[in-house]
C-alpha cells in the first residue's frame, strides 16, 4: 500500500507536538513493511520551512531510513499539477491552502491513501472528490 502523509504528520513528529507518539508509530509501521510512503518536493519544503533547522536533520534521517528500506517514492510537482492545485484551492474558497490541495491532488494520483491530522480537510476531500483519506489515528487502528 502506498500512503501519502500530510505535512502535518511530519511536523507533529519532528517538533514533538501533541500526537508525536502516534506519528512515530506511523513511521515505524512504514519502515516495518506495512506501507510505503509517497511524498513530494512541496511536502518536504513545507515541513522544512515549518520545522526550521532543528527539524531538518530529523527529517533527513527519516527520509534516509525510508529510502534505505526502499519504501519512499518522491514526486516532483509538475506545472500542470500546480495549476490543478490552484483550481482546487480556489474551489474550496481557499479554506485549506495551496499546499494542502497539492498534497491531496498528489495523493489521489499516486497513492492509495492520503493520511492527515486535519479532520475538516478529510471531510472536504471525501465529500468533494470522493478521495480515499484517513485521519492518522484511524489509519493506525485499521487492519494492515
Amino acid at each position: 500500500m502506498k500512503v501519502y502523509p500530510d505535512a502535518n504528520i511530519y511536523v507533529t513528529y519532528l517538533l514533538g507536538q501533541k500526537g508525536e507518539a502516534t506519528a512515530d508509530l506511523f513511521f515505524k509501521q512504514g519502515i516495518g513493511c506495512r506501507f510505503s510512503i509517497v511524498a513530494s518536493n512541496i511536502m518536504f519544503a513545507e515541513v522544512a520551512q515549518r520545522c526550521g533547522s532543528s527539524g531538518i536533520m530529523l527529517l533527513q534521517k527519516n527520509i534516509d531510513d525510508f529510502q534505505k528500506a526502499g519504501k519512499l517514492e518522491t514526486l516532483r510537482v509538475s506545472v500542470e499539477e500546480t495549476n490543478e492545485s490552484v483550481r482546487m484551492n480556489k474551489a474550496s474558497g481557499d479554506a485549506f491552502g495551496l499546499n494542502d490541495m497539492t498534497h491531496a491532488l498528489l495523493a489521489g494520483k499516486y497513492a492509495d491513501l492520503f493520511v492527515t491530522n486535519d479532520k475538516e480537510l478529510k471531510k472536504y476531500l471525501k465529500a468533494t472528490y470522493g478521495q480515499k483519506v484517513a485521519l492518522l489515528d484511524e489509519f493506525l487502528a485499521s487492519e494492515p
